[in-house]
C-alpha cells in the first residue's frame, strides 16, 4: 500500500497551511525554549491555525543565543551576529527590515591584519609566504571532505601535516611562522567554536549554506535586535512563559506532563517541541525525560561537542573613553612571537586573535576568544581580564600608556546552564555514528505507537547547523510535522 502512505502524503503537503483539516483546537502543543527555533515554531503553528500552545522559557528573556546589549545609542551583539548565505530566510527578513550592512568573507581577517607584535620585527615578505600557505588550505580540505566522507580524519591533523611540510627547512624563521600558526589555528577555532583536533572533517561535506563561498553578511547598528523583533511579532504575548525552567517531560501516558522547577505543570500537552541546546542536554537529558531517551538519541547528544557543553567561542567588548588605535585599522592582531624580548605566548593571550572597532561605536574594540580561552575567561572577573588583556596590548603595542578599559562587556556561555556552550560541530566520534548525527537529533521520539516528543533547533539541522539560519527552519519543520501528523490522524479518524 506504499502508493495510498504517498498520496496521503502529498495531500498532507498540499493542505499544510490550512486549518481545515486539522482540527487546531484539539491539540495541545508545549515548546521549550524561546530561541530562534522555538519562535519560529511558535510562529508557524500560529500561522497553522493552532491556538492551544505554551512556550516554556527557562530565563527572564527570549531569544536563546541571539542576545544584545544597550551601548550608547545602539546594541551589541553577545550571541549571532552574522548571516550565513542569502537562502533562506533570516536573510530575506534582513533585507525586508533593511539592515543587511556587507558582504565579510572568512579569510578577511587574515588578509588585512594590522599585526602588532612589540618590539619584534615582522618582514611582510613573511606573512605573504605563510598566507600563500594557509589560503588555499580550506579549499582543499573541502575538497579532501567531499572524496572522504568517513569523518576519521580531523582537520587539526591535516593542518599539523600540512604545517610541518611547510615550516621544514625554515628555521630561522620558524618562531614568526609559528606565531602565525598560533594565530591561524585560533582564527580557526573562533569559525567553528571547537579545538581543530576535535573538529572531523565530515563538517567540510556536511555545512552548506548554499552561498558557494565561505562568507556572510554583517548587519547595521541594532542588528539581530531587529530580526528577534520581527519573529517574535508572530507569536502571542500570552503564549510565552519566561522564568519557567523545564526540568522533567513525562511522555508516559496518552498526554506528557512538564516538571518546571516551581512545580508540575497542570495542563498534559499532545505535543512536546523541545528547542534547548545540545550543552543543556548533555548534561540533564538522562534526568530530563521520563522514560528515558531511546538509545540512539542519548548517542546522538553524548557525541556532538566536547568536554562540558558543546563548541565553545565568547566575544569580548573593550569599552574606552577613547582610541588607542589608529582609525584605519579595521582589524588588529596582537601577537606574541616566543622567544622575542624574552616573552612567551600563554594559554589565554595567544587565544585573543582578532580585535576589530565596532564599526558604529569609535572608543569600542570587540574581541574573539576561541579554543580553551572562554573557558579560561570563565574563571577570570571582568578586572583580571583587563588586566591581562592591558599588558598584552601595551607589550605588543609597544606602548605602556595604552589605558585599561573602563568596561568590559560579555556574555559567557559556557558556564550559563541553560547554554553550556556556543554552538554544535561534528566530532570523530560523531562522525563514526552507523547513521548522521543531525538526523539522529532531529529525530521525533514516539512511544506506544505515538509521536510526543519533537527536536528542534540548530542540533537538529543536518546542513546548517551552528547558525540562526538552521534554528529557524528546524522550529518551522517541526511545526509543521506536526501538522501532517494531526491532519493524517484526522484523516484516518474519519475513515473508520
Amino acid at each position: 500500500m506504499l502508493w495510498l502512505s504517498a498520496i496521503v502524503s502529498v495531500l498532507v503537503d498540499m493542505v499544510i497551511g490550512s486549518n481545515v483539516f486539522l482540527r487546531p483546537n484539539e491539540t495541545s502543543i508545549a515548546i521549550i525554549g524561546a530561541g530562534f527555533a522555538g519562535l519560529s515554531a511558535a510562529r508557524r503553528l500560529k500561522e497553522l491555525g493552532f491556538e492551544d500552545v505554551t512556550v516554556y522559557e527557562g530565563s527572564d528573556r527570549i531569544g536563546g543565543r541571539v542576545l544584545y546589549e544597550k551601548l550608547g545609542n545602539g546594541y551589541i551583539q553577545h550571541g549571532a551576529e552574522y548571516i550565513n548565505g542569502r537562502s533562506n530566510p533570516i536573510y530575506e527578513i534582513a533585507e525586508k527590515l533593511g539592515i543587511i550592512s556587507q558582504l565579510v568573507n572568512d579569510t578577511d581577517a587574515i588578509s588585512d591584519d594590522q599585526y602588532k607584535t612589540g618590539k619584534c620585527r615582522l618582514n611582510a615578505s613573511l606573512v605573504d609566504e605563510f598566507s600563500r600557505f594557509v589560503v588555499p588550505l580550506e579549499e582543499n580540505y573541502y575538497k579532501l571532505a567531499e572524496r572522504n566522507n568517513t569523518g576519521n580524519i580531523t582537520v587539526g591533523q591535516l593542518y599539523r601535516s600540512d604545517y610541518k611540510n611547510f615550516v621544514e627547512g625554515k628555521k630561522e624563521d620558524q618562531k614568526i611562522f609559528n606565531a602565525l600558526s598560533r594565530f591561524y589555528v585560533s582564527y580557526y577555532e573562533g569559525e567553528w567554536a571547537t579545538r581543530i583536533d576535535k573538529f572531523a572533517l565530515r563538517n567540510l561535506a556536511q555545512w552548506d549554506d548554499y552561498s558557494g563561498s565561505n562568507s556572510g553578511y554583517s548587519l547595521k547598528r541594532d542588528s539581530f535586535k531587529e530580526i528577534l523583533d520581527h519573529i517574535s511579532e508572530g507569536v502571542p504575548n500570552e503564549w510565552i512563559r519566561l522564568n519557567s525552567r523545564v526540568i522533567n517531560i513525562d511522555y508516559l501516558g496518552p498526554k506528557s506532563r512538564i516538571q518546571l522547577t516551581s512545580g508540575l505543570v497542570e495542563k498534559e500537552f499532545d505535543y512536546v517541541i523541545v528547542t534547548v541546546s545540545v550543552g543543556h542536554l548533555k548534561k540533564y537529558a538522562r534526568i530530563m525525560f521520563t522514560p528515558p531517551l531511546p538509545r540512539k538519541k542519548r548517542e546522538a547528544i553524548e557525541k556532538l561537542g566536547t568536554f562540558f557543553g558543546f563548541g565553545h567561542m565568547q566575544k569580548l567588548f573593550l569599552v574606552y573613553e577613547e582610541p588607542f588605535w589608529n582609525h584605519s585599522q579595521s582589524v588588529i592582531v596582537p601577537l606574541r612571537i616566543d622567544g622575542c624580548s624574552g616573552t612567551k605566548s600563554d594559554k589565554f593571550t595567544e587565544k585573543l586573535h582578532t580585535f576589530q572597532p565596532l564599526s558604529w561605536n569609535p572608543n569600542v574594540l570587540f574581541g574573539w576568544l576561541s579554543g580553551d580561552a572562554p573557558v579560561i575567561a570563565g574563571i577570570l572577573n571582568d578586572d583580571e581580564i583587563a588586566e591581562q588583556v592591558t599588558n598584552h596590548f601595551r607589550e605588543m603595542f609597544g606602548n605602556d600608556s595604552i589605558p585599561k578599559p573602563k568596561r568590559i562587556m560579555r556574555k559567557q556561555w559556557n558556564n550559563d546552564d541553560l547554554f553550556l556552550g556556543s554552538y554544535s560541530y561534528i566530532t570523530p566520534e560523531a562522525a563514526s555514528l552507523d547513521t548522521e548525527v543531525y538526523a539522529r537529533m532531529a529525530a521525533p521520539v514516539t512511544f506506544r505507537g505515538r509521536t510526543k516528543l519533537l527536536f528542534a533547533g540548530e542540533a537538529t539541522h543536518s546542513r546548517i547547523y551552528q547558525t540562526t539560519v538552521g534554528a529557524y527552519l528546524s522550529g518551522k519543520r517541526e511545526a509543521e510535522r506536526i501538522a501532517r501528523k494531526r491532519m493524517k490522524e484526522v484523516m484516518d479518524e474519519s475513515t473508520k
